[in-house]
């Protein structure tokens, strides 16, 4: 379901220091449109290509969390990427695979499977690394 006050907060942030008018140039977006999203007047998400422009020239925005206050995605469609990603990264080493599995049954975890989406095979299977080497310390 499309959330106008998130997506209006994404869209300022997006926007950063450009004017609305600058803004709306630089995507190929119409401004009064624009404007009508950031004082919450529509309420109807924009299409997919319209939020890949604005995520394309956005500031501290993705086009995932556009995506999701659009209604388009669910939190949870992006911790299955992210879990997939992890997976793929972690399928040459069996122990951390297995390690991996036991860490994604747990829900307080969802945060950092959210967190890993942008990471490249390096950072987490050093992540993976650093949270076992924590599992062992504490037994």
């Amino acid at each position: 379901m499309f959330n106008k006050h998130i997506f209006k907060l994404l869209l300022q942030k997006a926007i950063g220091d450009n004017t609305i008018t600058d803004f709306a140039k630089i995507c190929n977006v119409n401004r009064t449109y624009l404007s009508k999203y950031i004082n919450e007047k529509l309420d109807n998400a924009p299409s997919p290509e319209i939020l890949r422009n604005i995520a394309k020239h956005a500031k501290e925005v993705t086009y995932k969390e556009l995506m999701i206050a659009a209604g388009y995605l669910t939190p949870d469609d992006i911790i299955d990427d992210a879990v997939d990603n992890i997976k793929a990264t972690l399928s040459s080493n069996p122990d951390l695979i297995d390690f991996w599995d036991k860490l994604t049954q747990r829900k307080d975890l969802h945060e950092l499977f959210i967190e890993t989406k942008e990471m490249n095979p390096a950072e987490i299977k050093q992540i993976i690394r650093i949270i076992k080497a924590m599992k062992k310390k504490e037994e």
